[in-house]
């Protein structure tokens, strides 16, 4: 049975990389890593100024010139002393704590600009509920809607998008830059049901659309919006609207309630194809004149947007105030 090292203690490997670690551990053999420990290491902030004191060795140290313990030996670290000539922990906690200080408030600054530029880019850098969102939320929220049933058919129909006959390997791309810029819609759970990216001269696309997984053995029935410009991989499809014109709140509300009502009903065995899509209702709000409120969806949408907004602006403030008391 292979050795248990005792937390708080320093590894260094072969190629001079040096770890401090607070909890026992083994090592395996054919890792060629050696364990220290001694009573300079009186806690985990030590630990970490000797690892960054050490940090140099990863520089002697390589493949066809390894790390030994007589050769580590042989090293030397650079340690601070106090006005009597003693090792200074105080010094060396003290600095750590600073470091971990500074690098938490730096992500936290990070996080916090980069979220008031989405917020800002989004339109949502006020994220205060108007009247009439706060209206809308309360009539959903009491059952105060009034519903009718849409059939699908009715609504949206297929898009026959044209492909050039592709290469997978060559014209598309697990991540999107320049050359790879339309998202591609596949058999995909998750992710908003893009897997791949595609050449926009191979790919043909459209945008403010509806993405229905036709196949696979999870996937099959999920619905995603897609209002950026899209285009179809296999086992998907893209609907549009026929009589209107959707915004991203309308597709968003569409999708969902789409999802709820043919996600139950479609499997593996049983694809979700237009053919049998088409021919589901949903439930939509309504106005007096029985046409589609697209205000109460616009205004509910809006309203779930702010509130989410409202949520990660508390969640990050919990989370700050928690990195800090745990670091004074």
């Amino acid at each position: 049975m292979a050795k248990v090292f005792p937390g708080n203690t320093i590894t260094i490997d072969f190629f001079g990389n040096a770890y401090y670690r607070p909890f026992p551990y083994k090592l395996a053999t054919h890792n060629h890593v050696f364990s220290f420990s001694g009573s300079i290491i009186k806690n985990e902030k030590i630990g970490l100024f000797l690892v960054a004191q050490m940090s140099y060795l990863s520089k002697l140290f390589a493949y066809n010139e390894m790390a030994t313990i007589p050769k580590l030996y042989e090293c030397a670290i650079s340690i601070p002393l106090d006005a009597k000539g003693n090792i200074d922990y105080l010094f060396m906690e003290s600095r750590i704590r600073e470091l971990e200080e500074s690098r938490i408030r730096e992500l936290e600054e990070s996080r916090i600009r980069e979220l008031e530029a989405y917020l800002s880019e989004a339109g949502f850098d006020n994220c205060n509920l108007t009247d009439q969102e706060q209206e809308v939320l309360s009539l959903f929220e009491n059952n105060a809607i009034d519903w009718k049933v849409f059939k699908l058919s009715n609504l949206y129909d297929k898009l026959d998008l044209k492909n050039k006959q592709f290469d997978k390997r060559k014209d598309t791309n697990s991540s999107p830059n320049e050359v790879f810029s339309i998202p591609l819609v596949n058999a995909k759970h998750g992710d908003n049901g893009i897997m791949f990216y595609g050449r926009e001269d191979v790919f043909d696309s459209s945008e403010m659309t509806i993405d229905i997984v036709q196949n696979g053995a999870i996937a099959t029935g999920n619905v995603y919006a897609q209002p950026q410009r899209t285009g179809v991989l296999w086992d998907a499809y893209l609907i549009k609207a026929i009589n209107h014109c959707d915004t991203e709140n309308s597709l968003l509300f569409m999708a969902c309630v789409i999802q709820k009502t043919i996600k139950s009903i479609f499997s593996y065995e049983k694809k979700a194809t237009w053919s049998r899509v088409k021919h589901q209702s949903i439930p939509l709000p309504a106005t007096s004149s029985g046409e589609i409120d697209f205000g109460i969806i616009e205004a509910y949408i809006s309203a779930i947007k702010k509130k989410t907004i409202q949520s990660l602006k508390e969640f990050i403030a919990l989370e700050h105030n928690a990195y800090q008391s745990v670091t004074k």
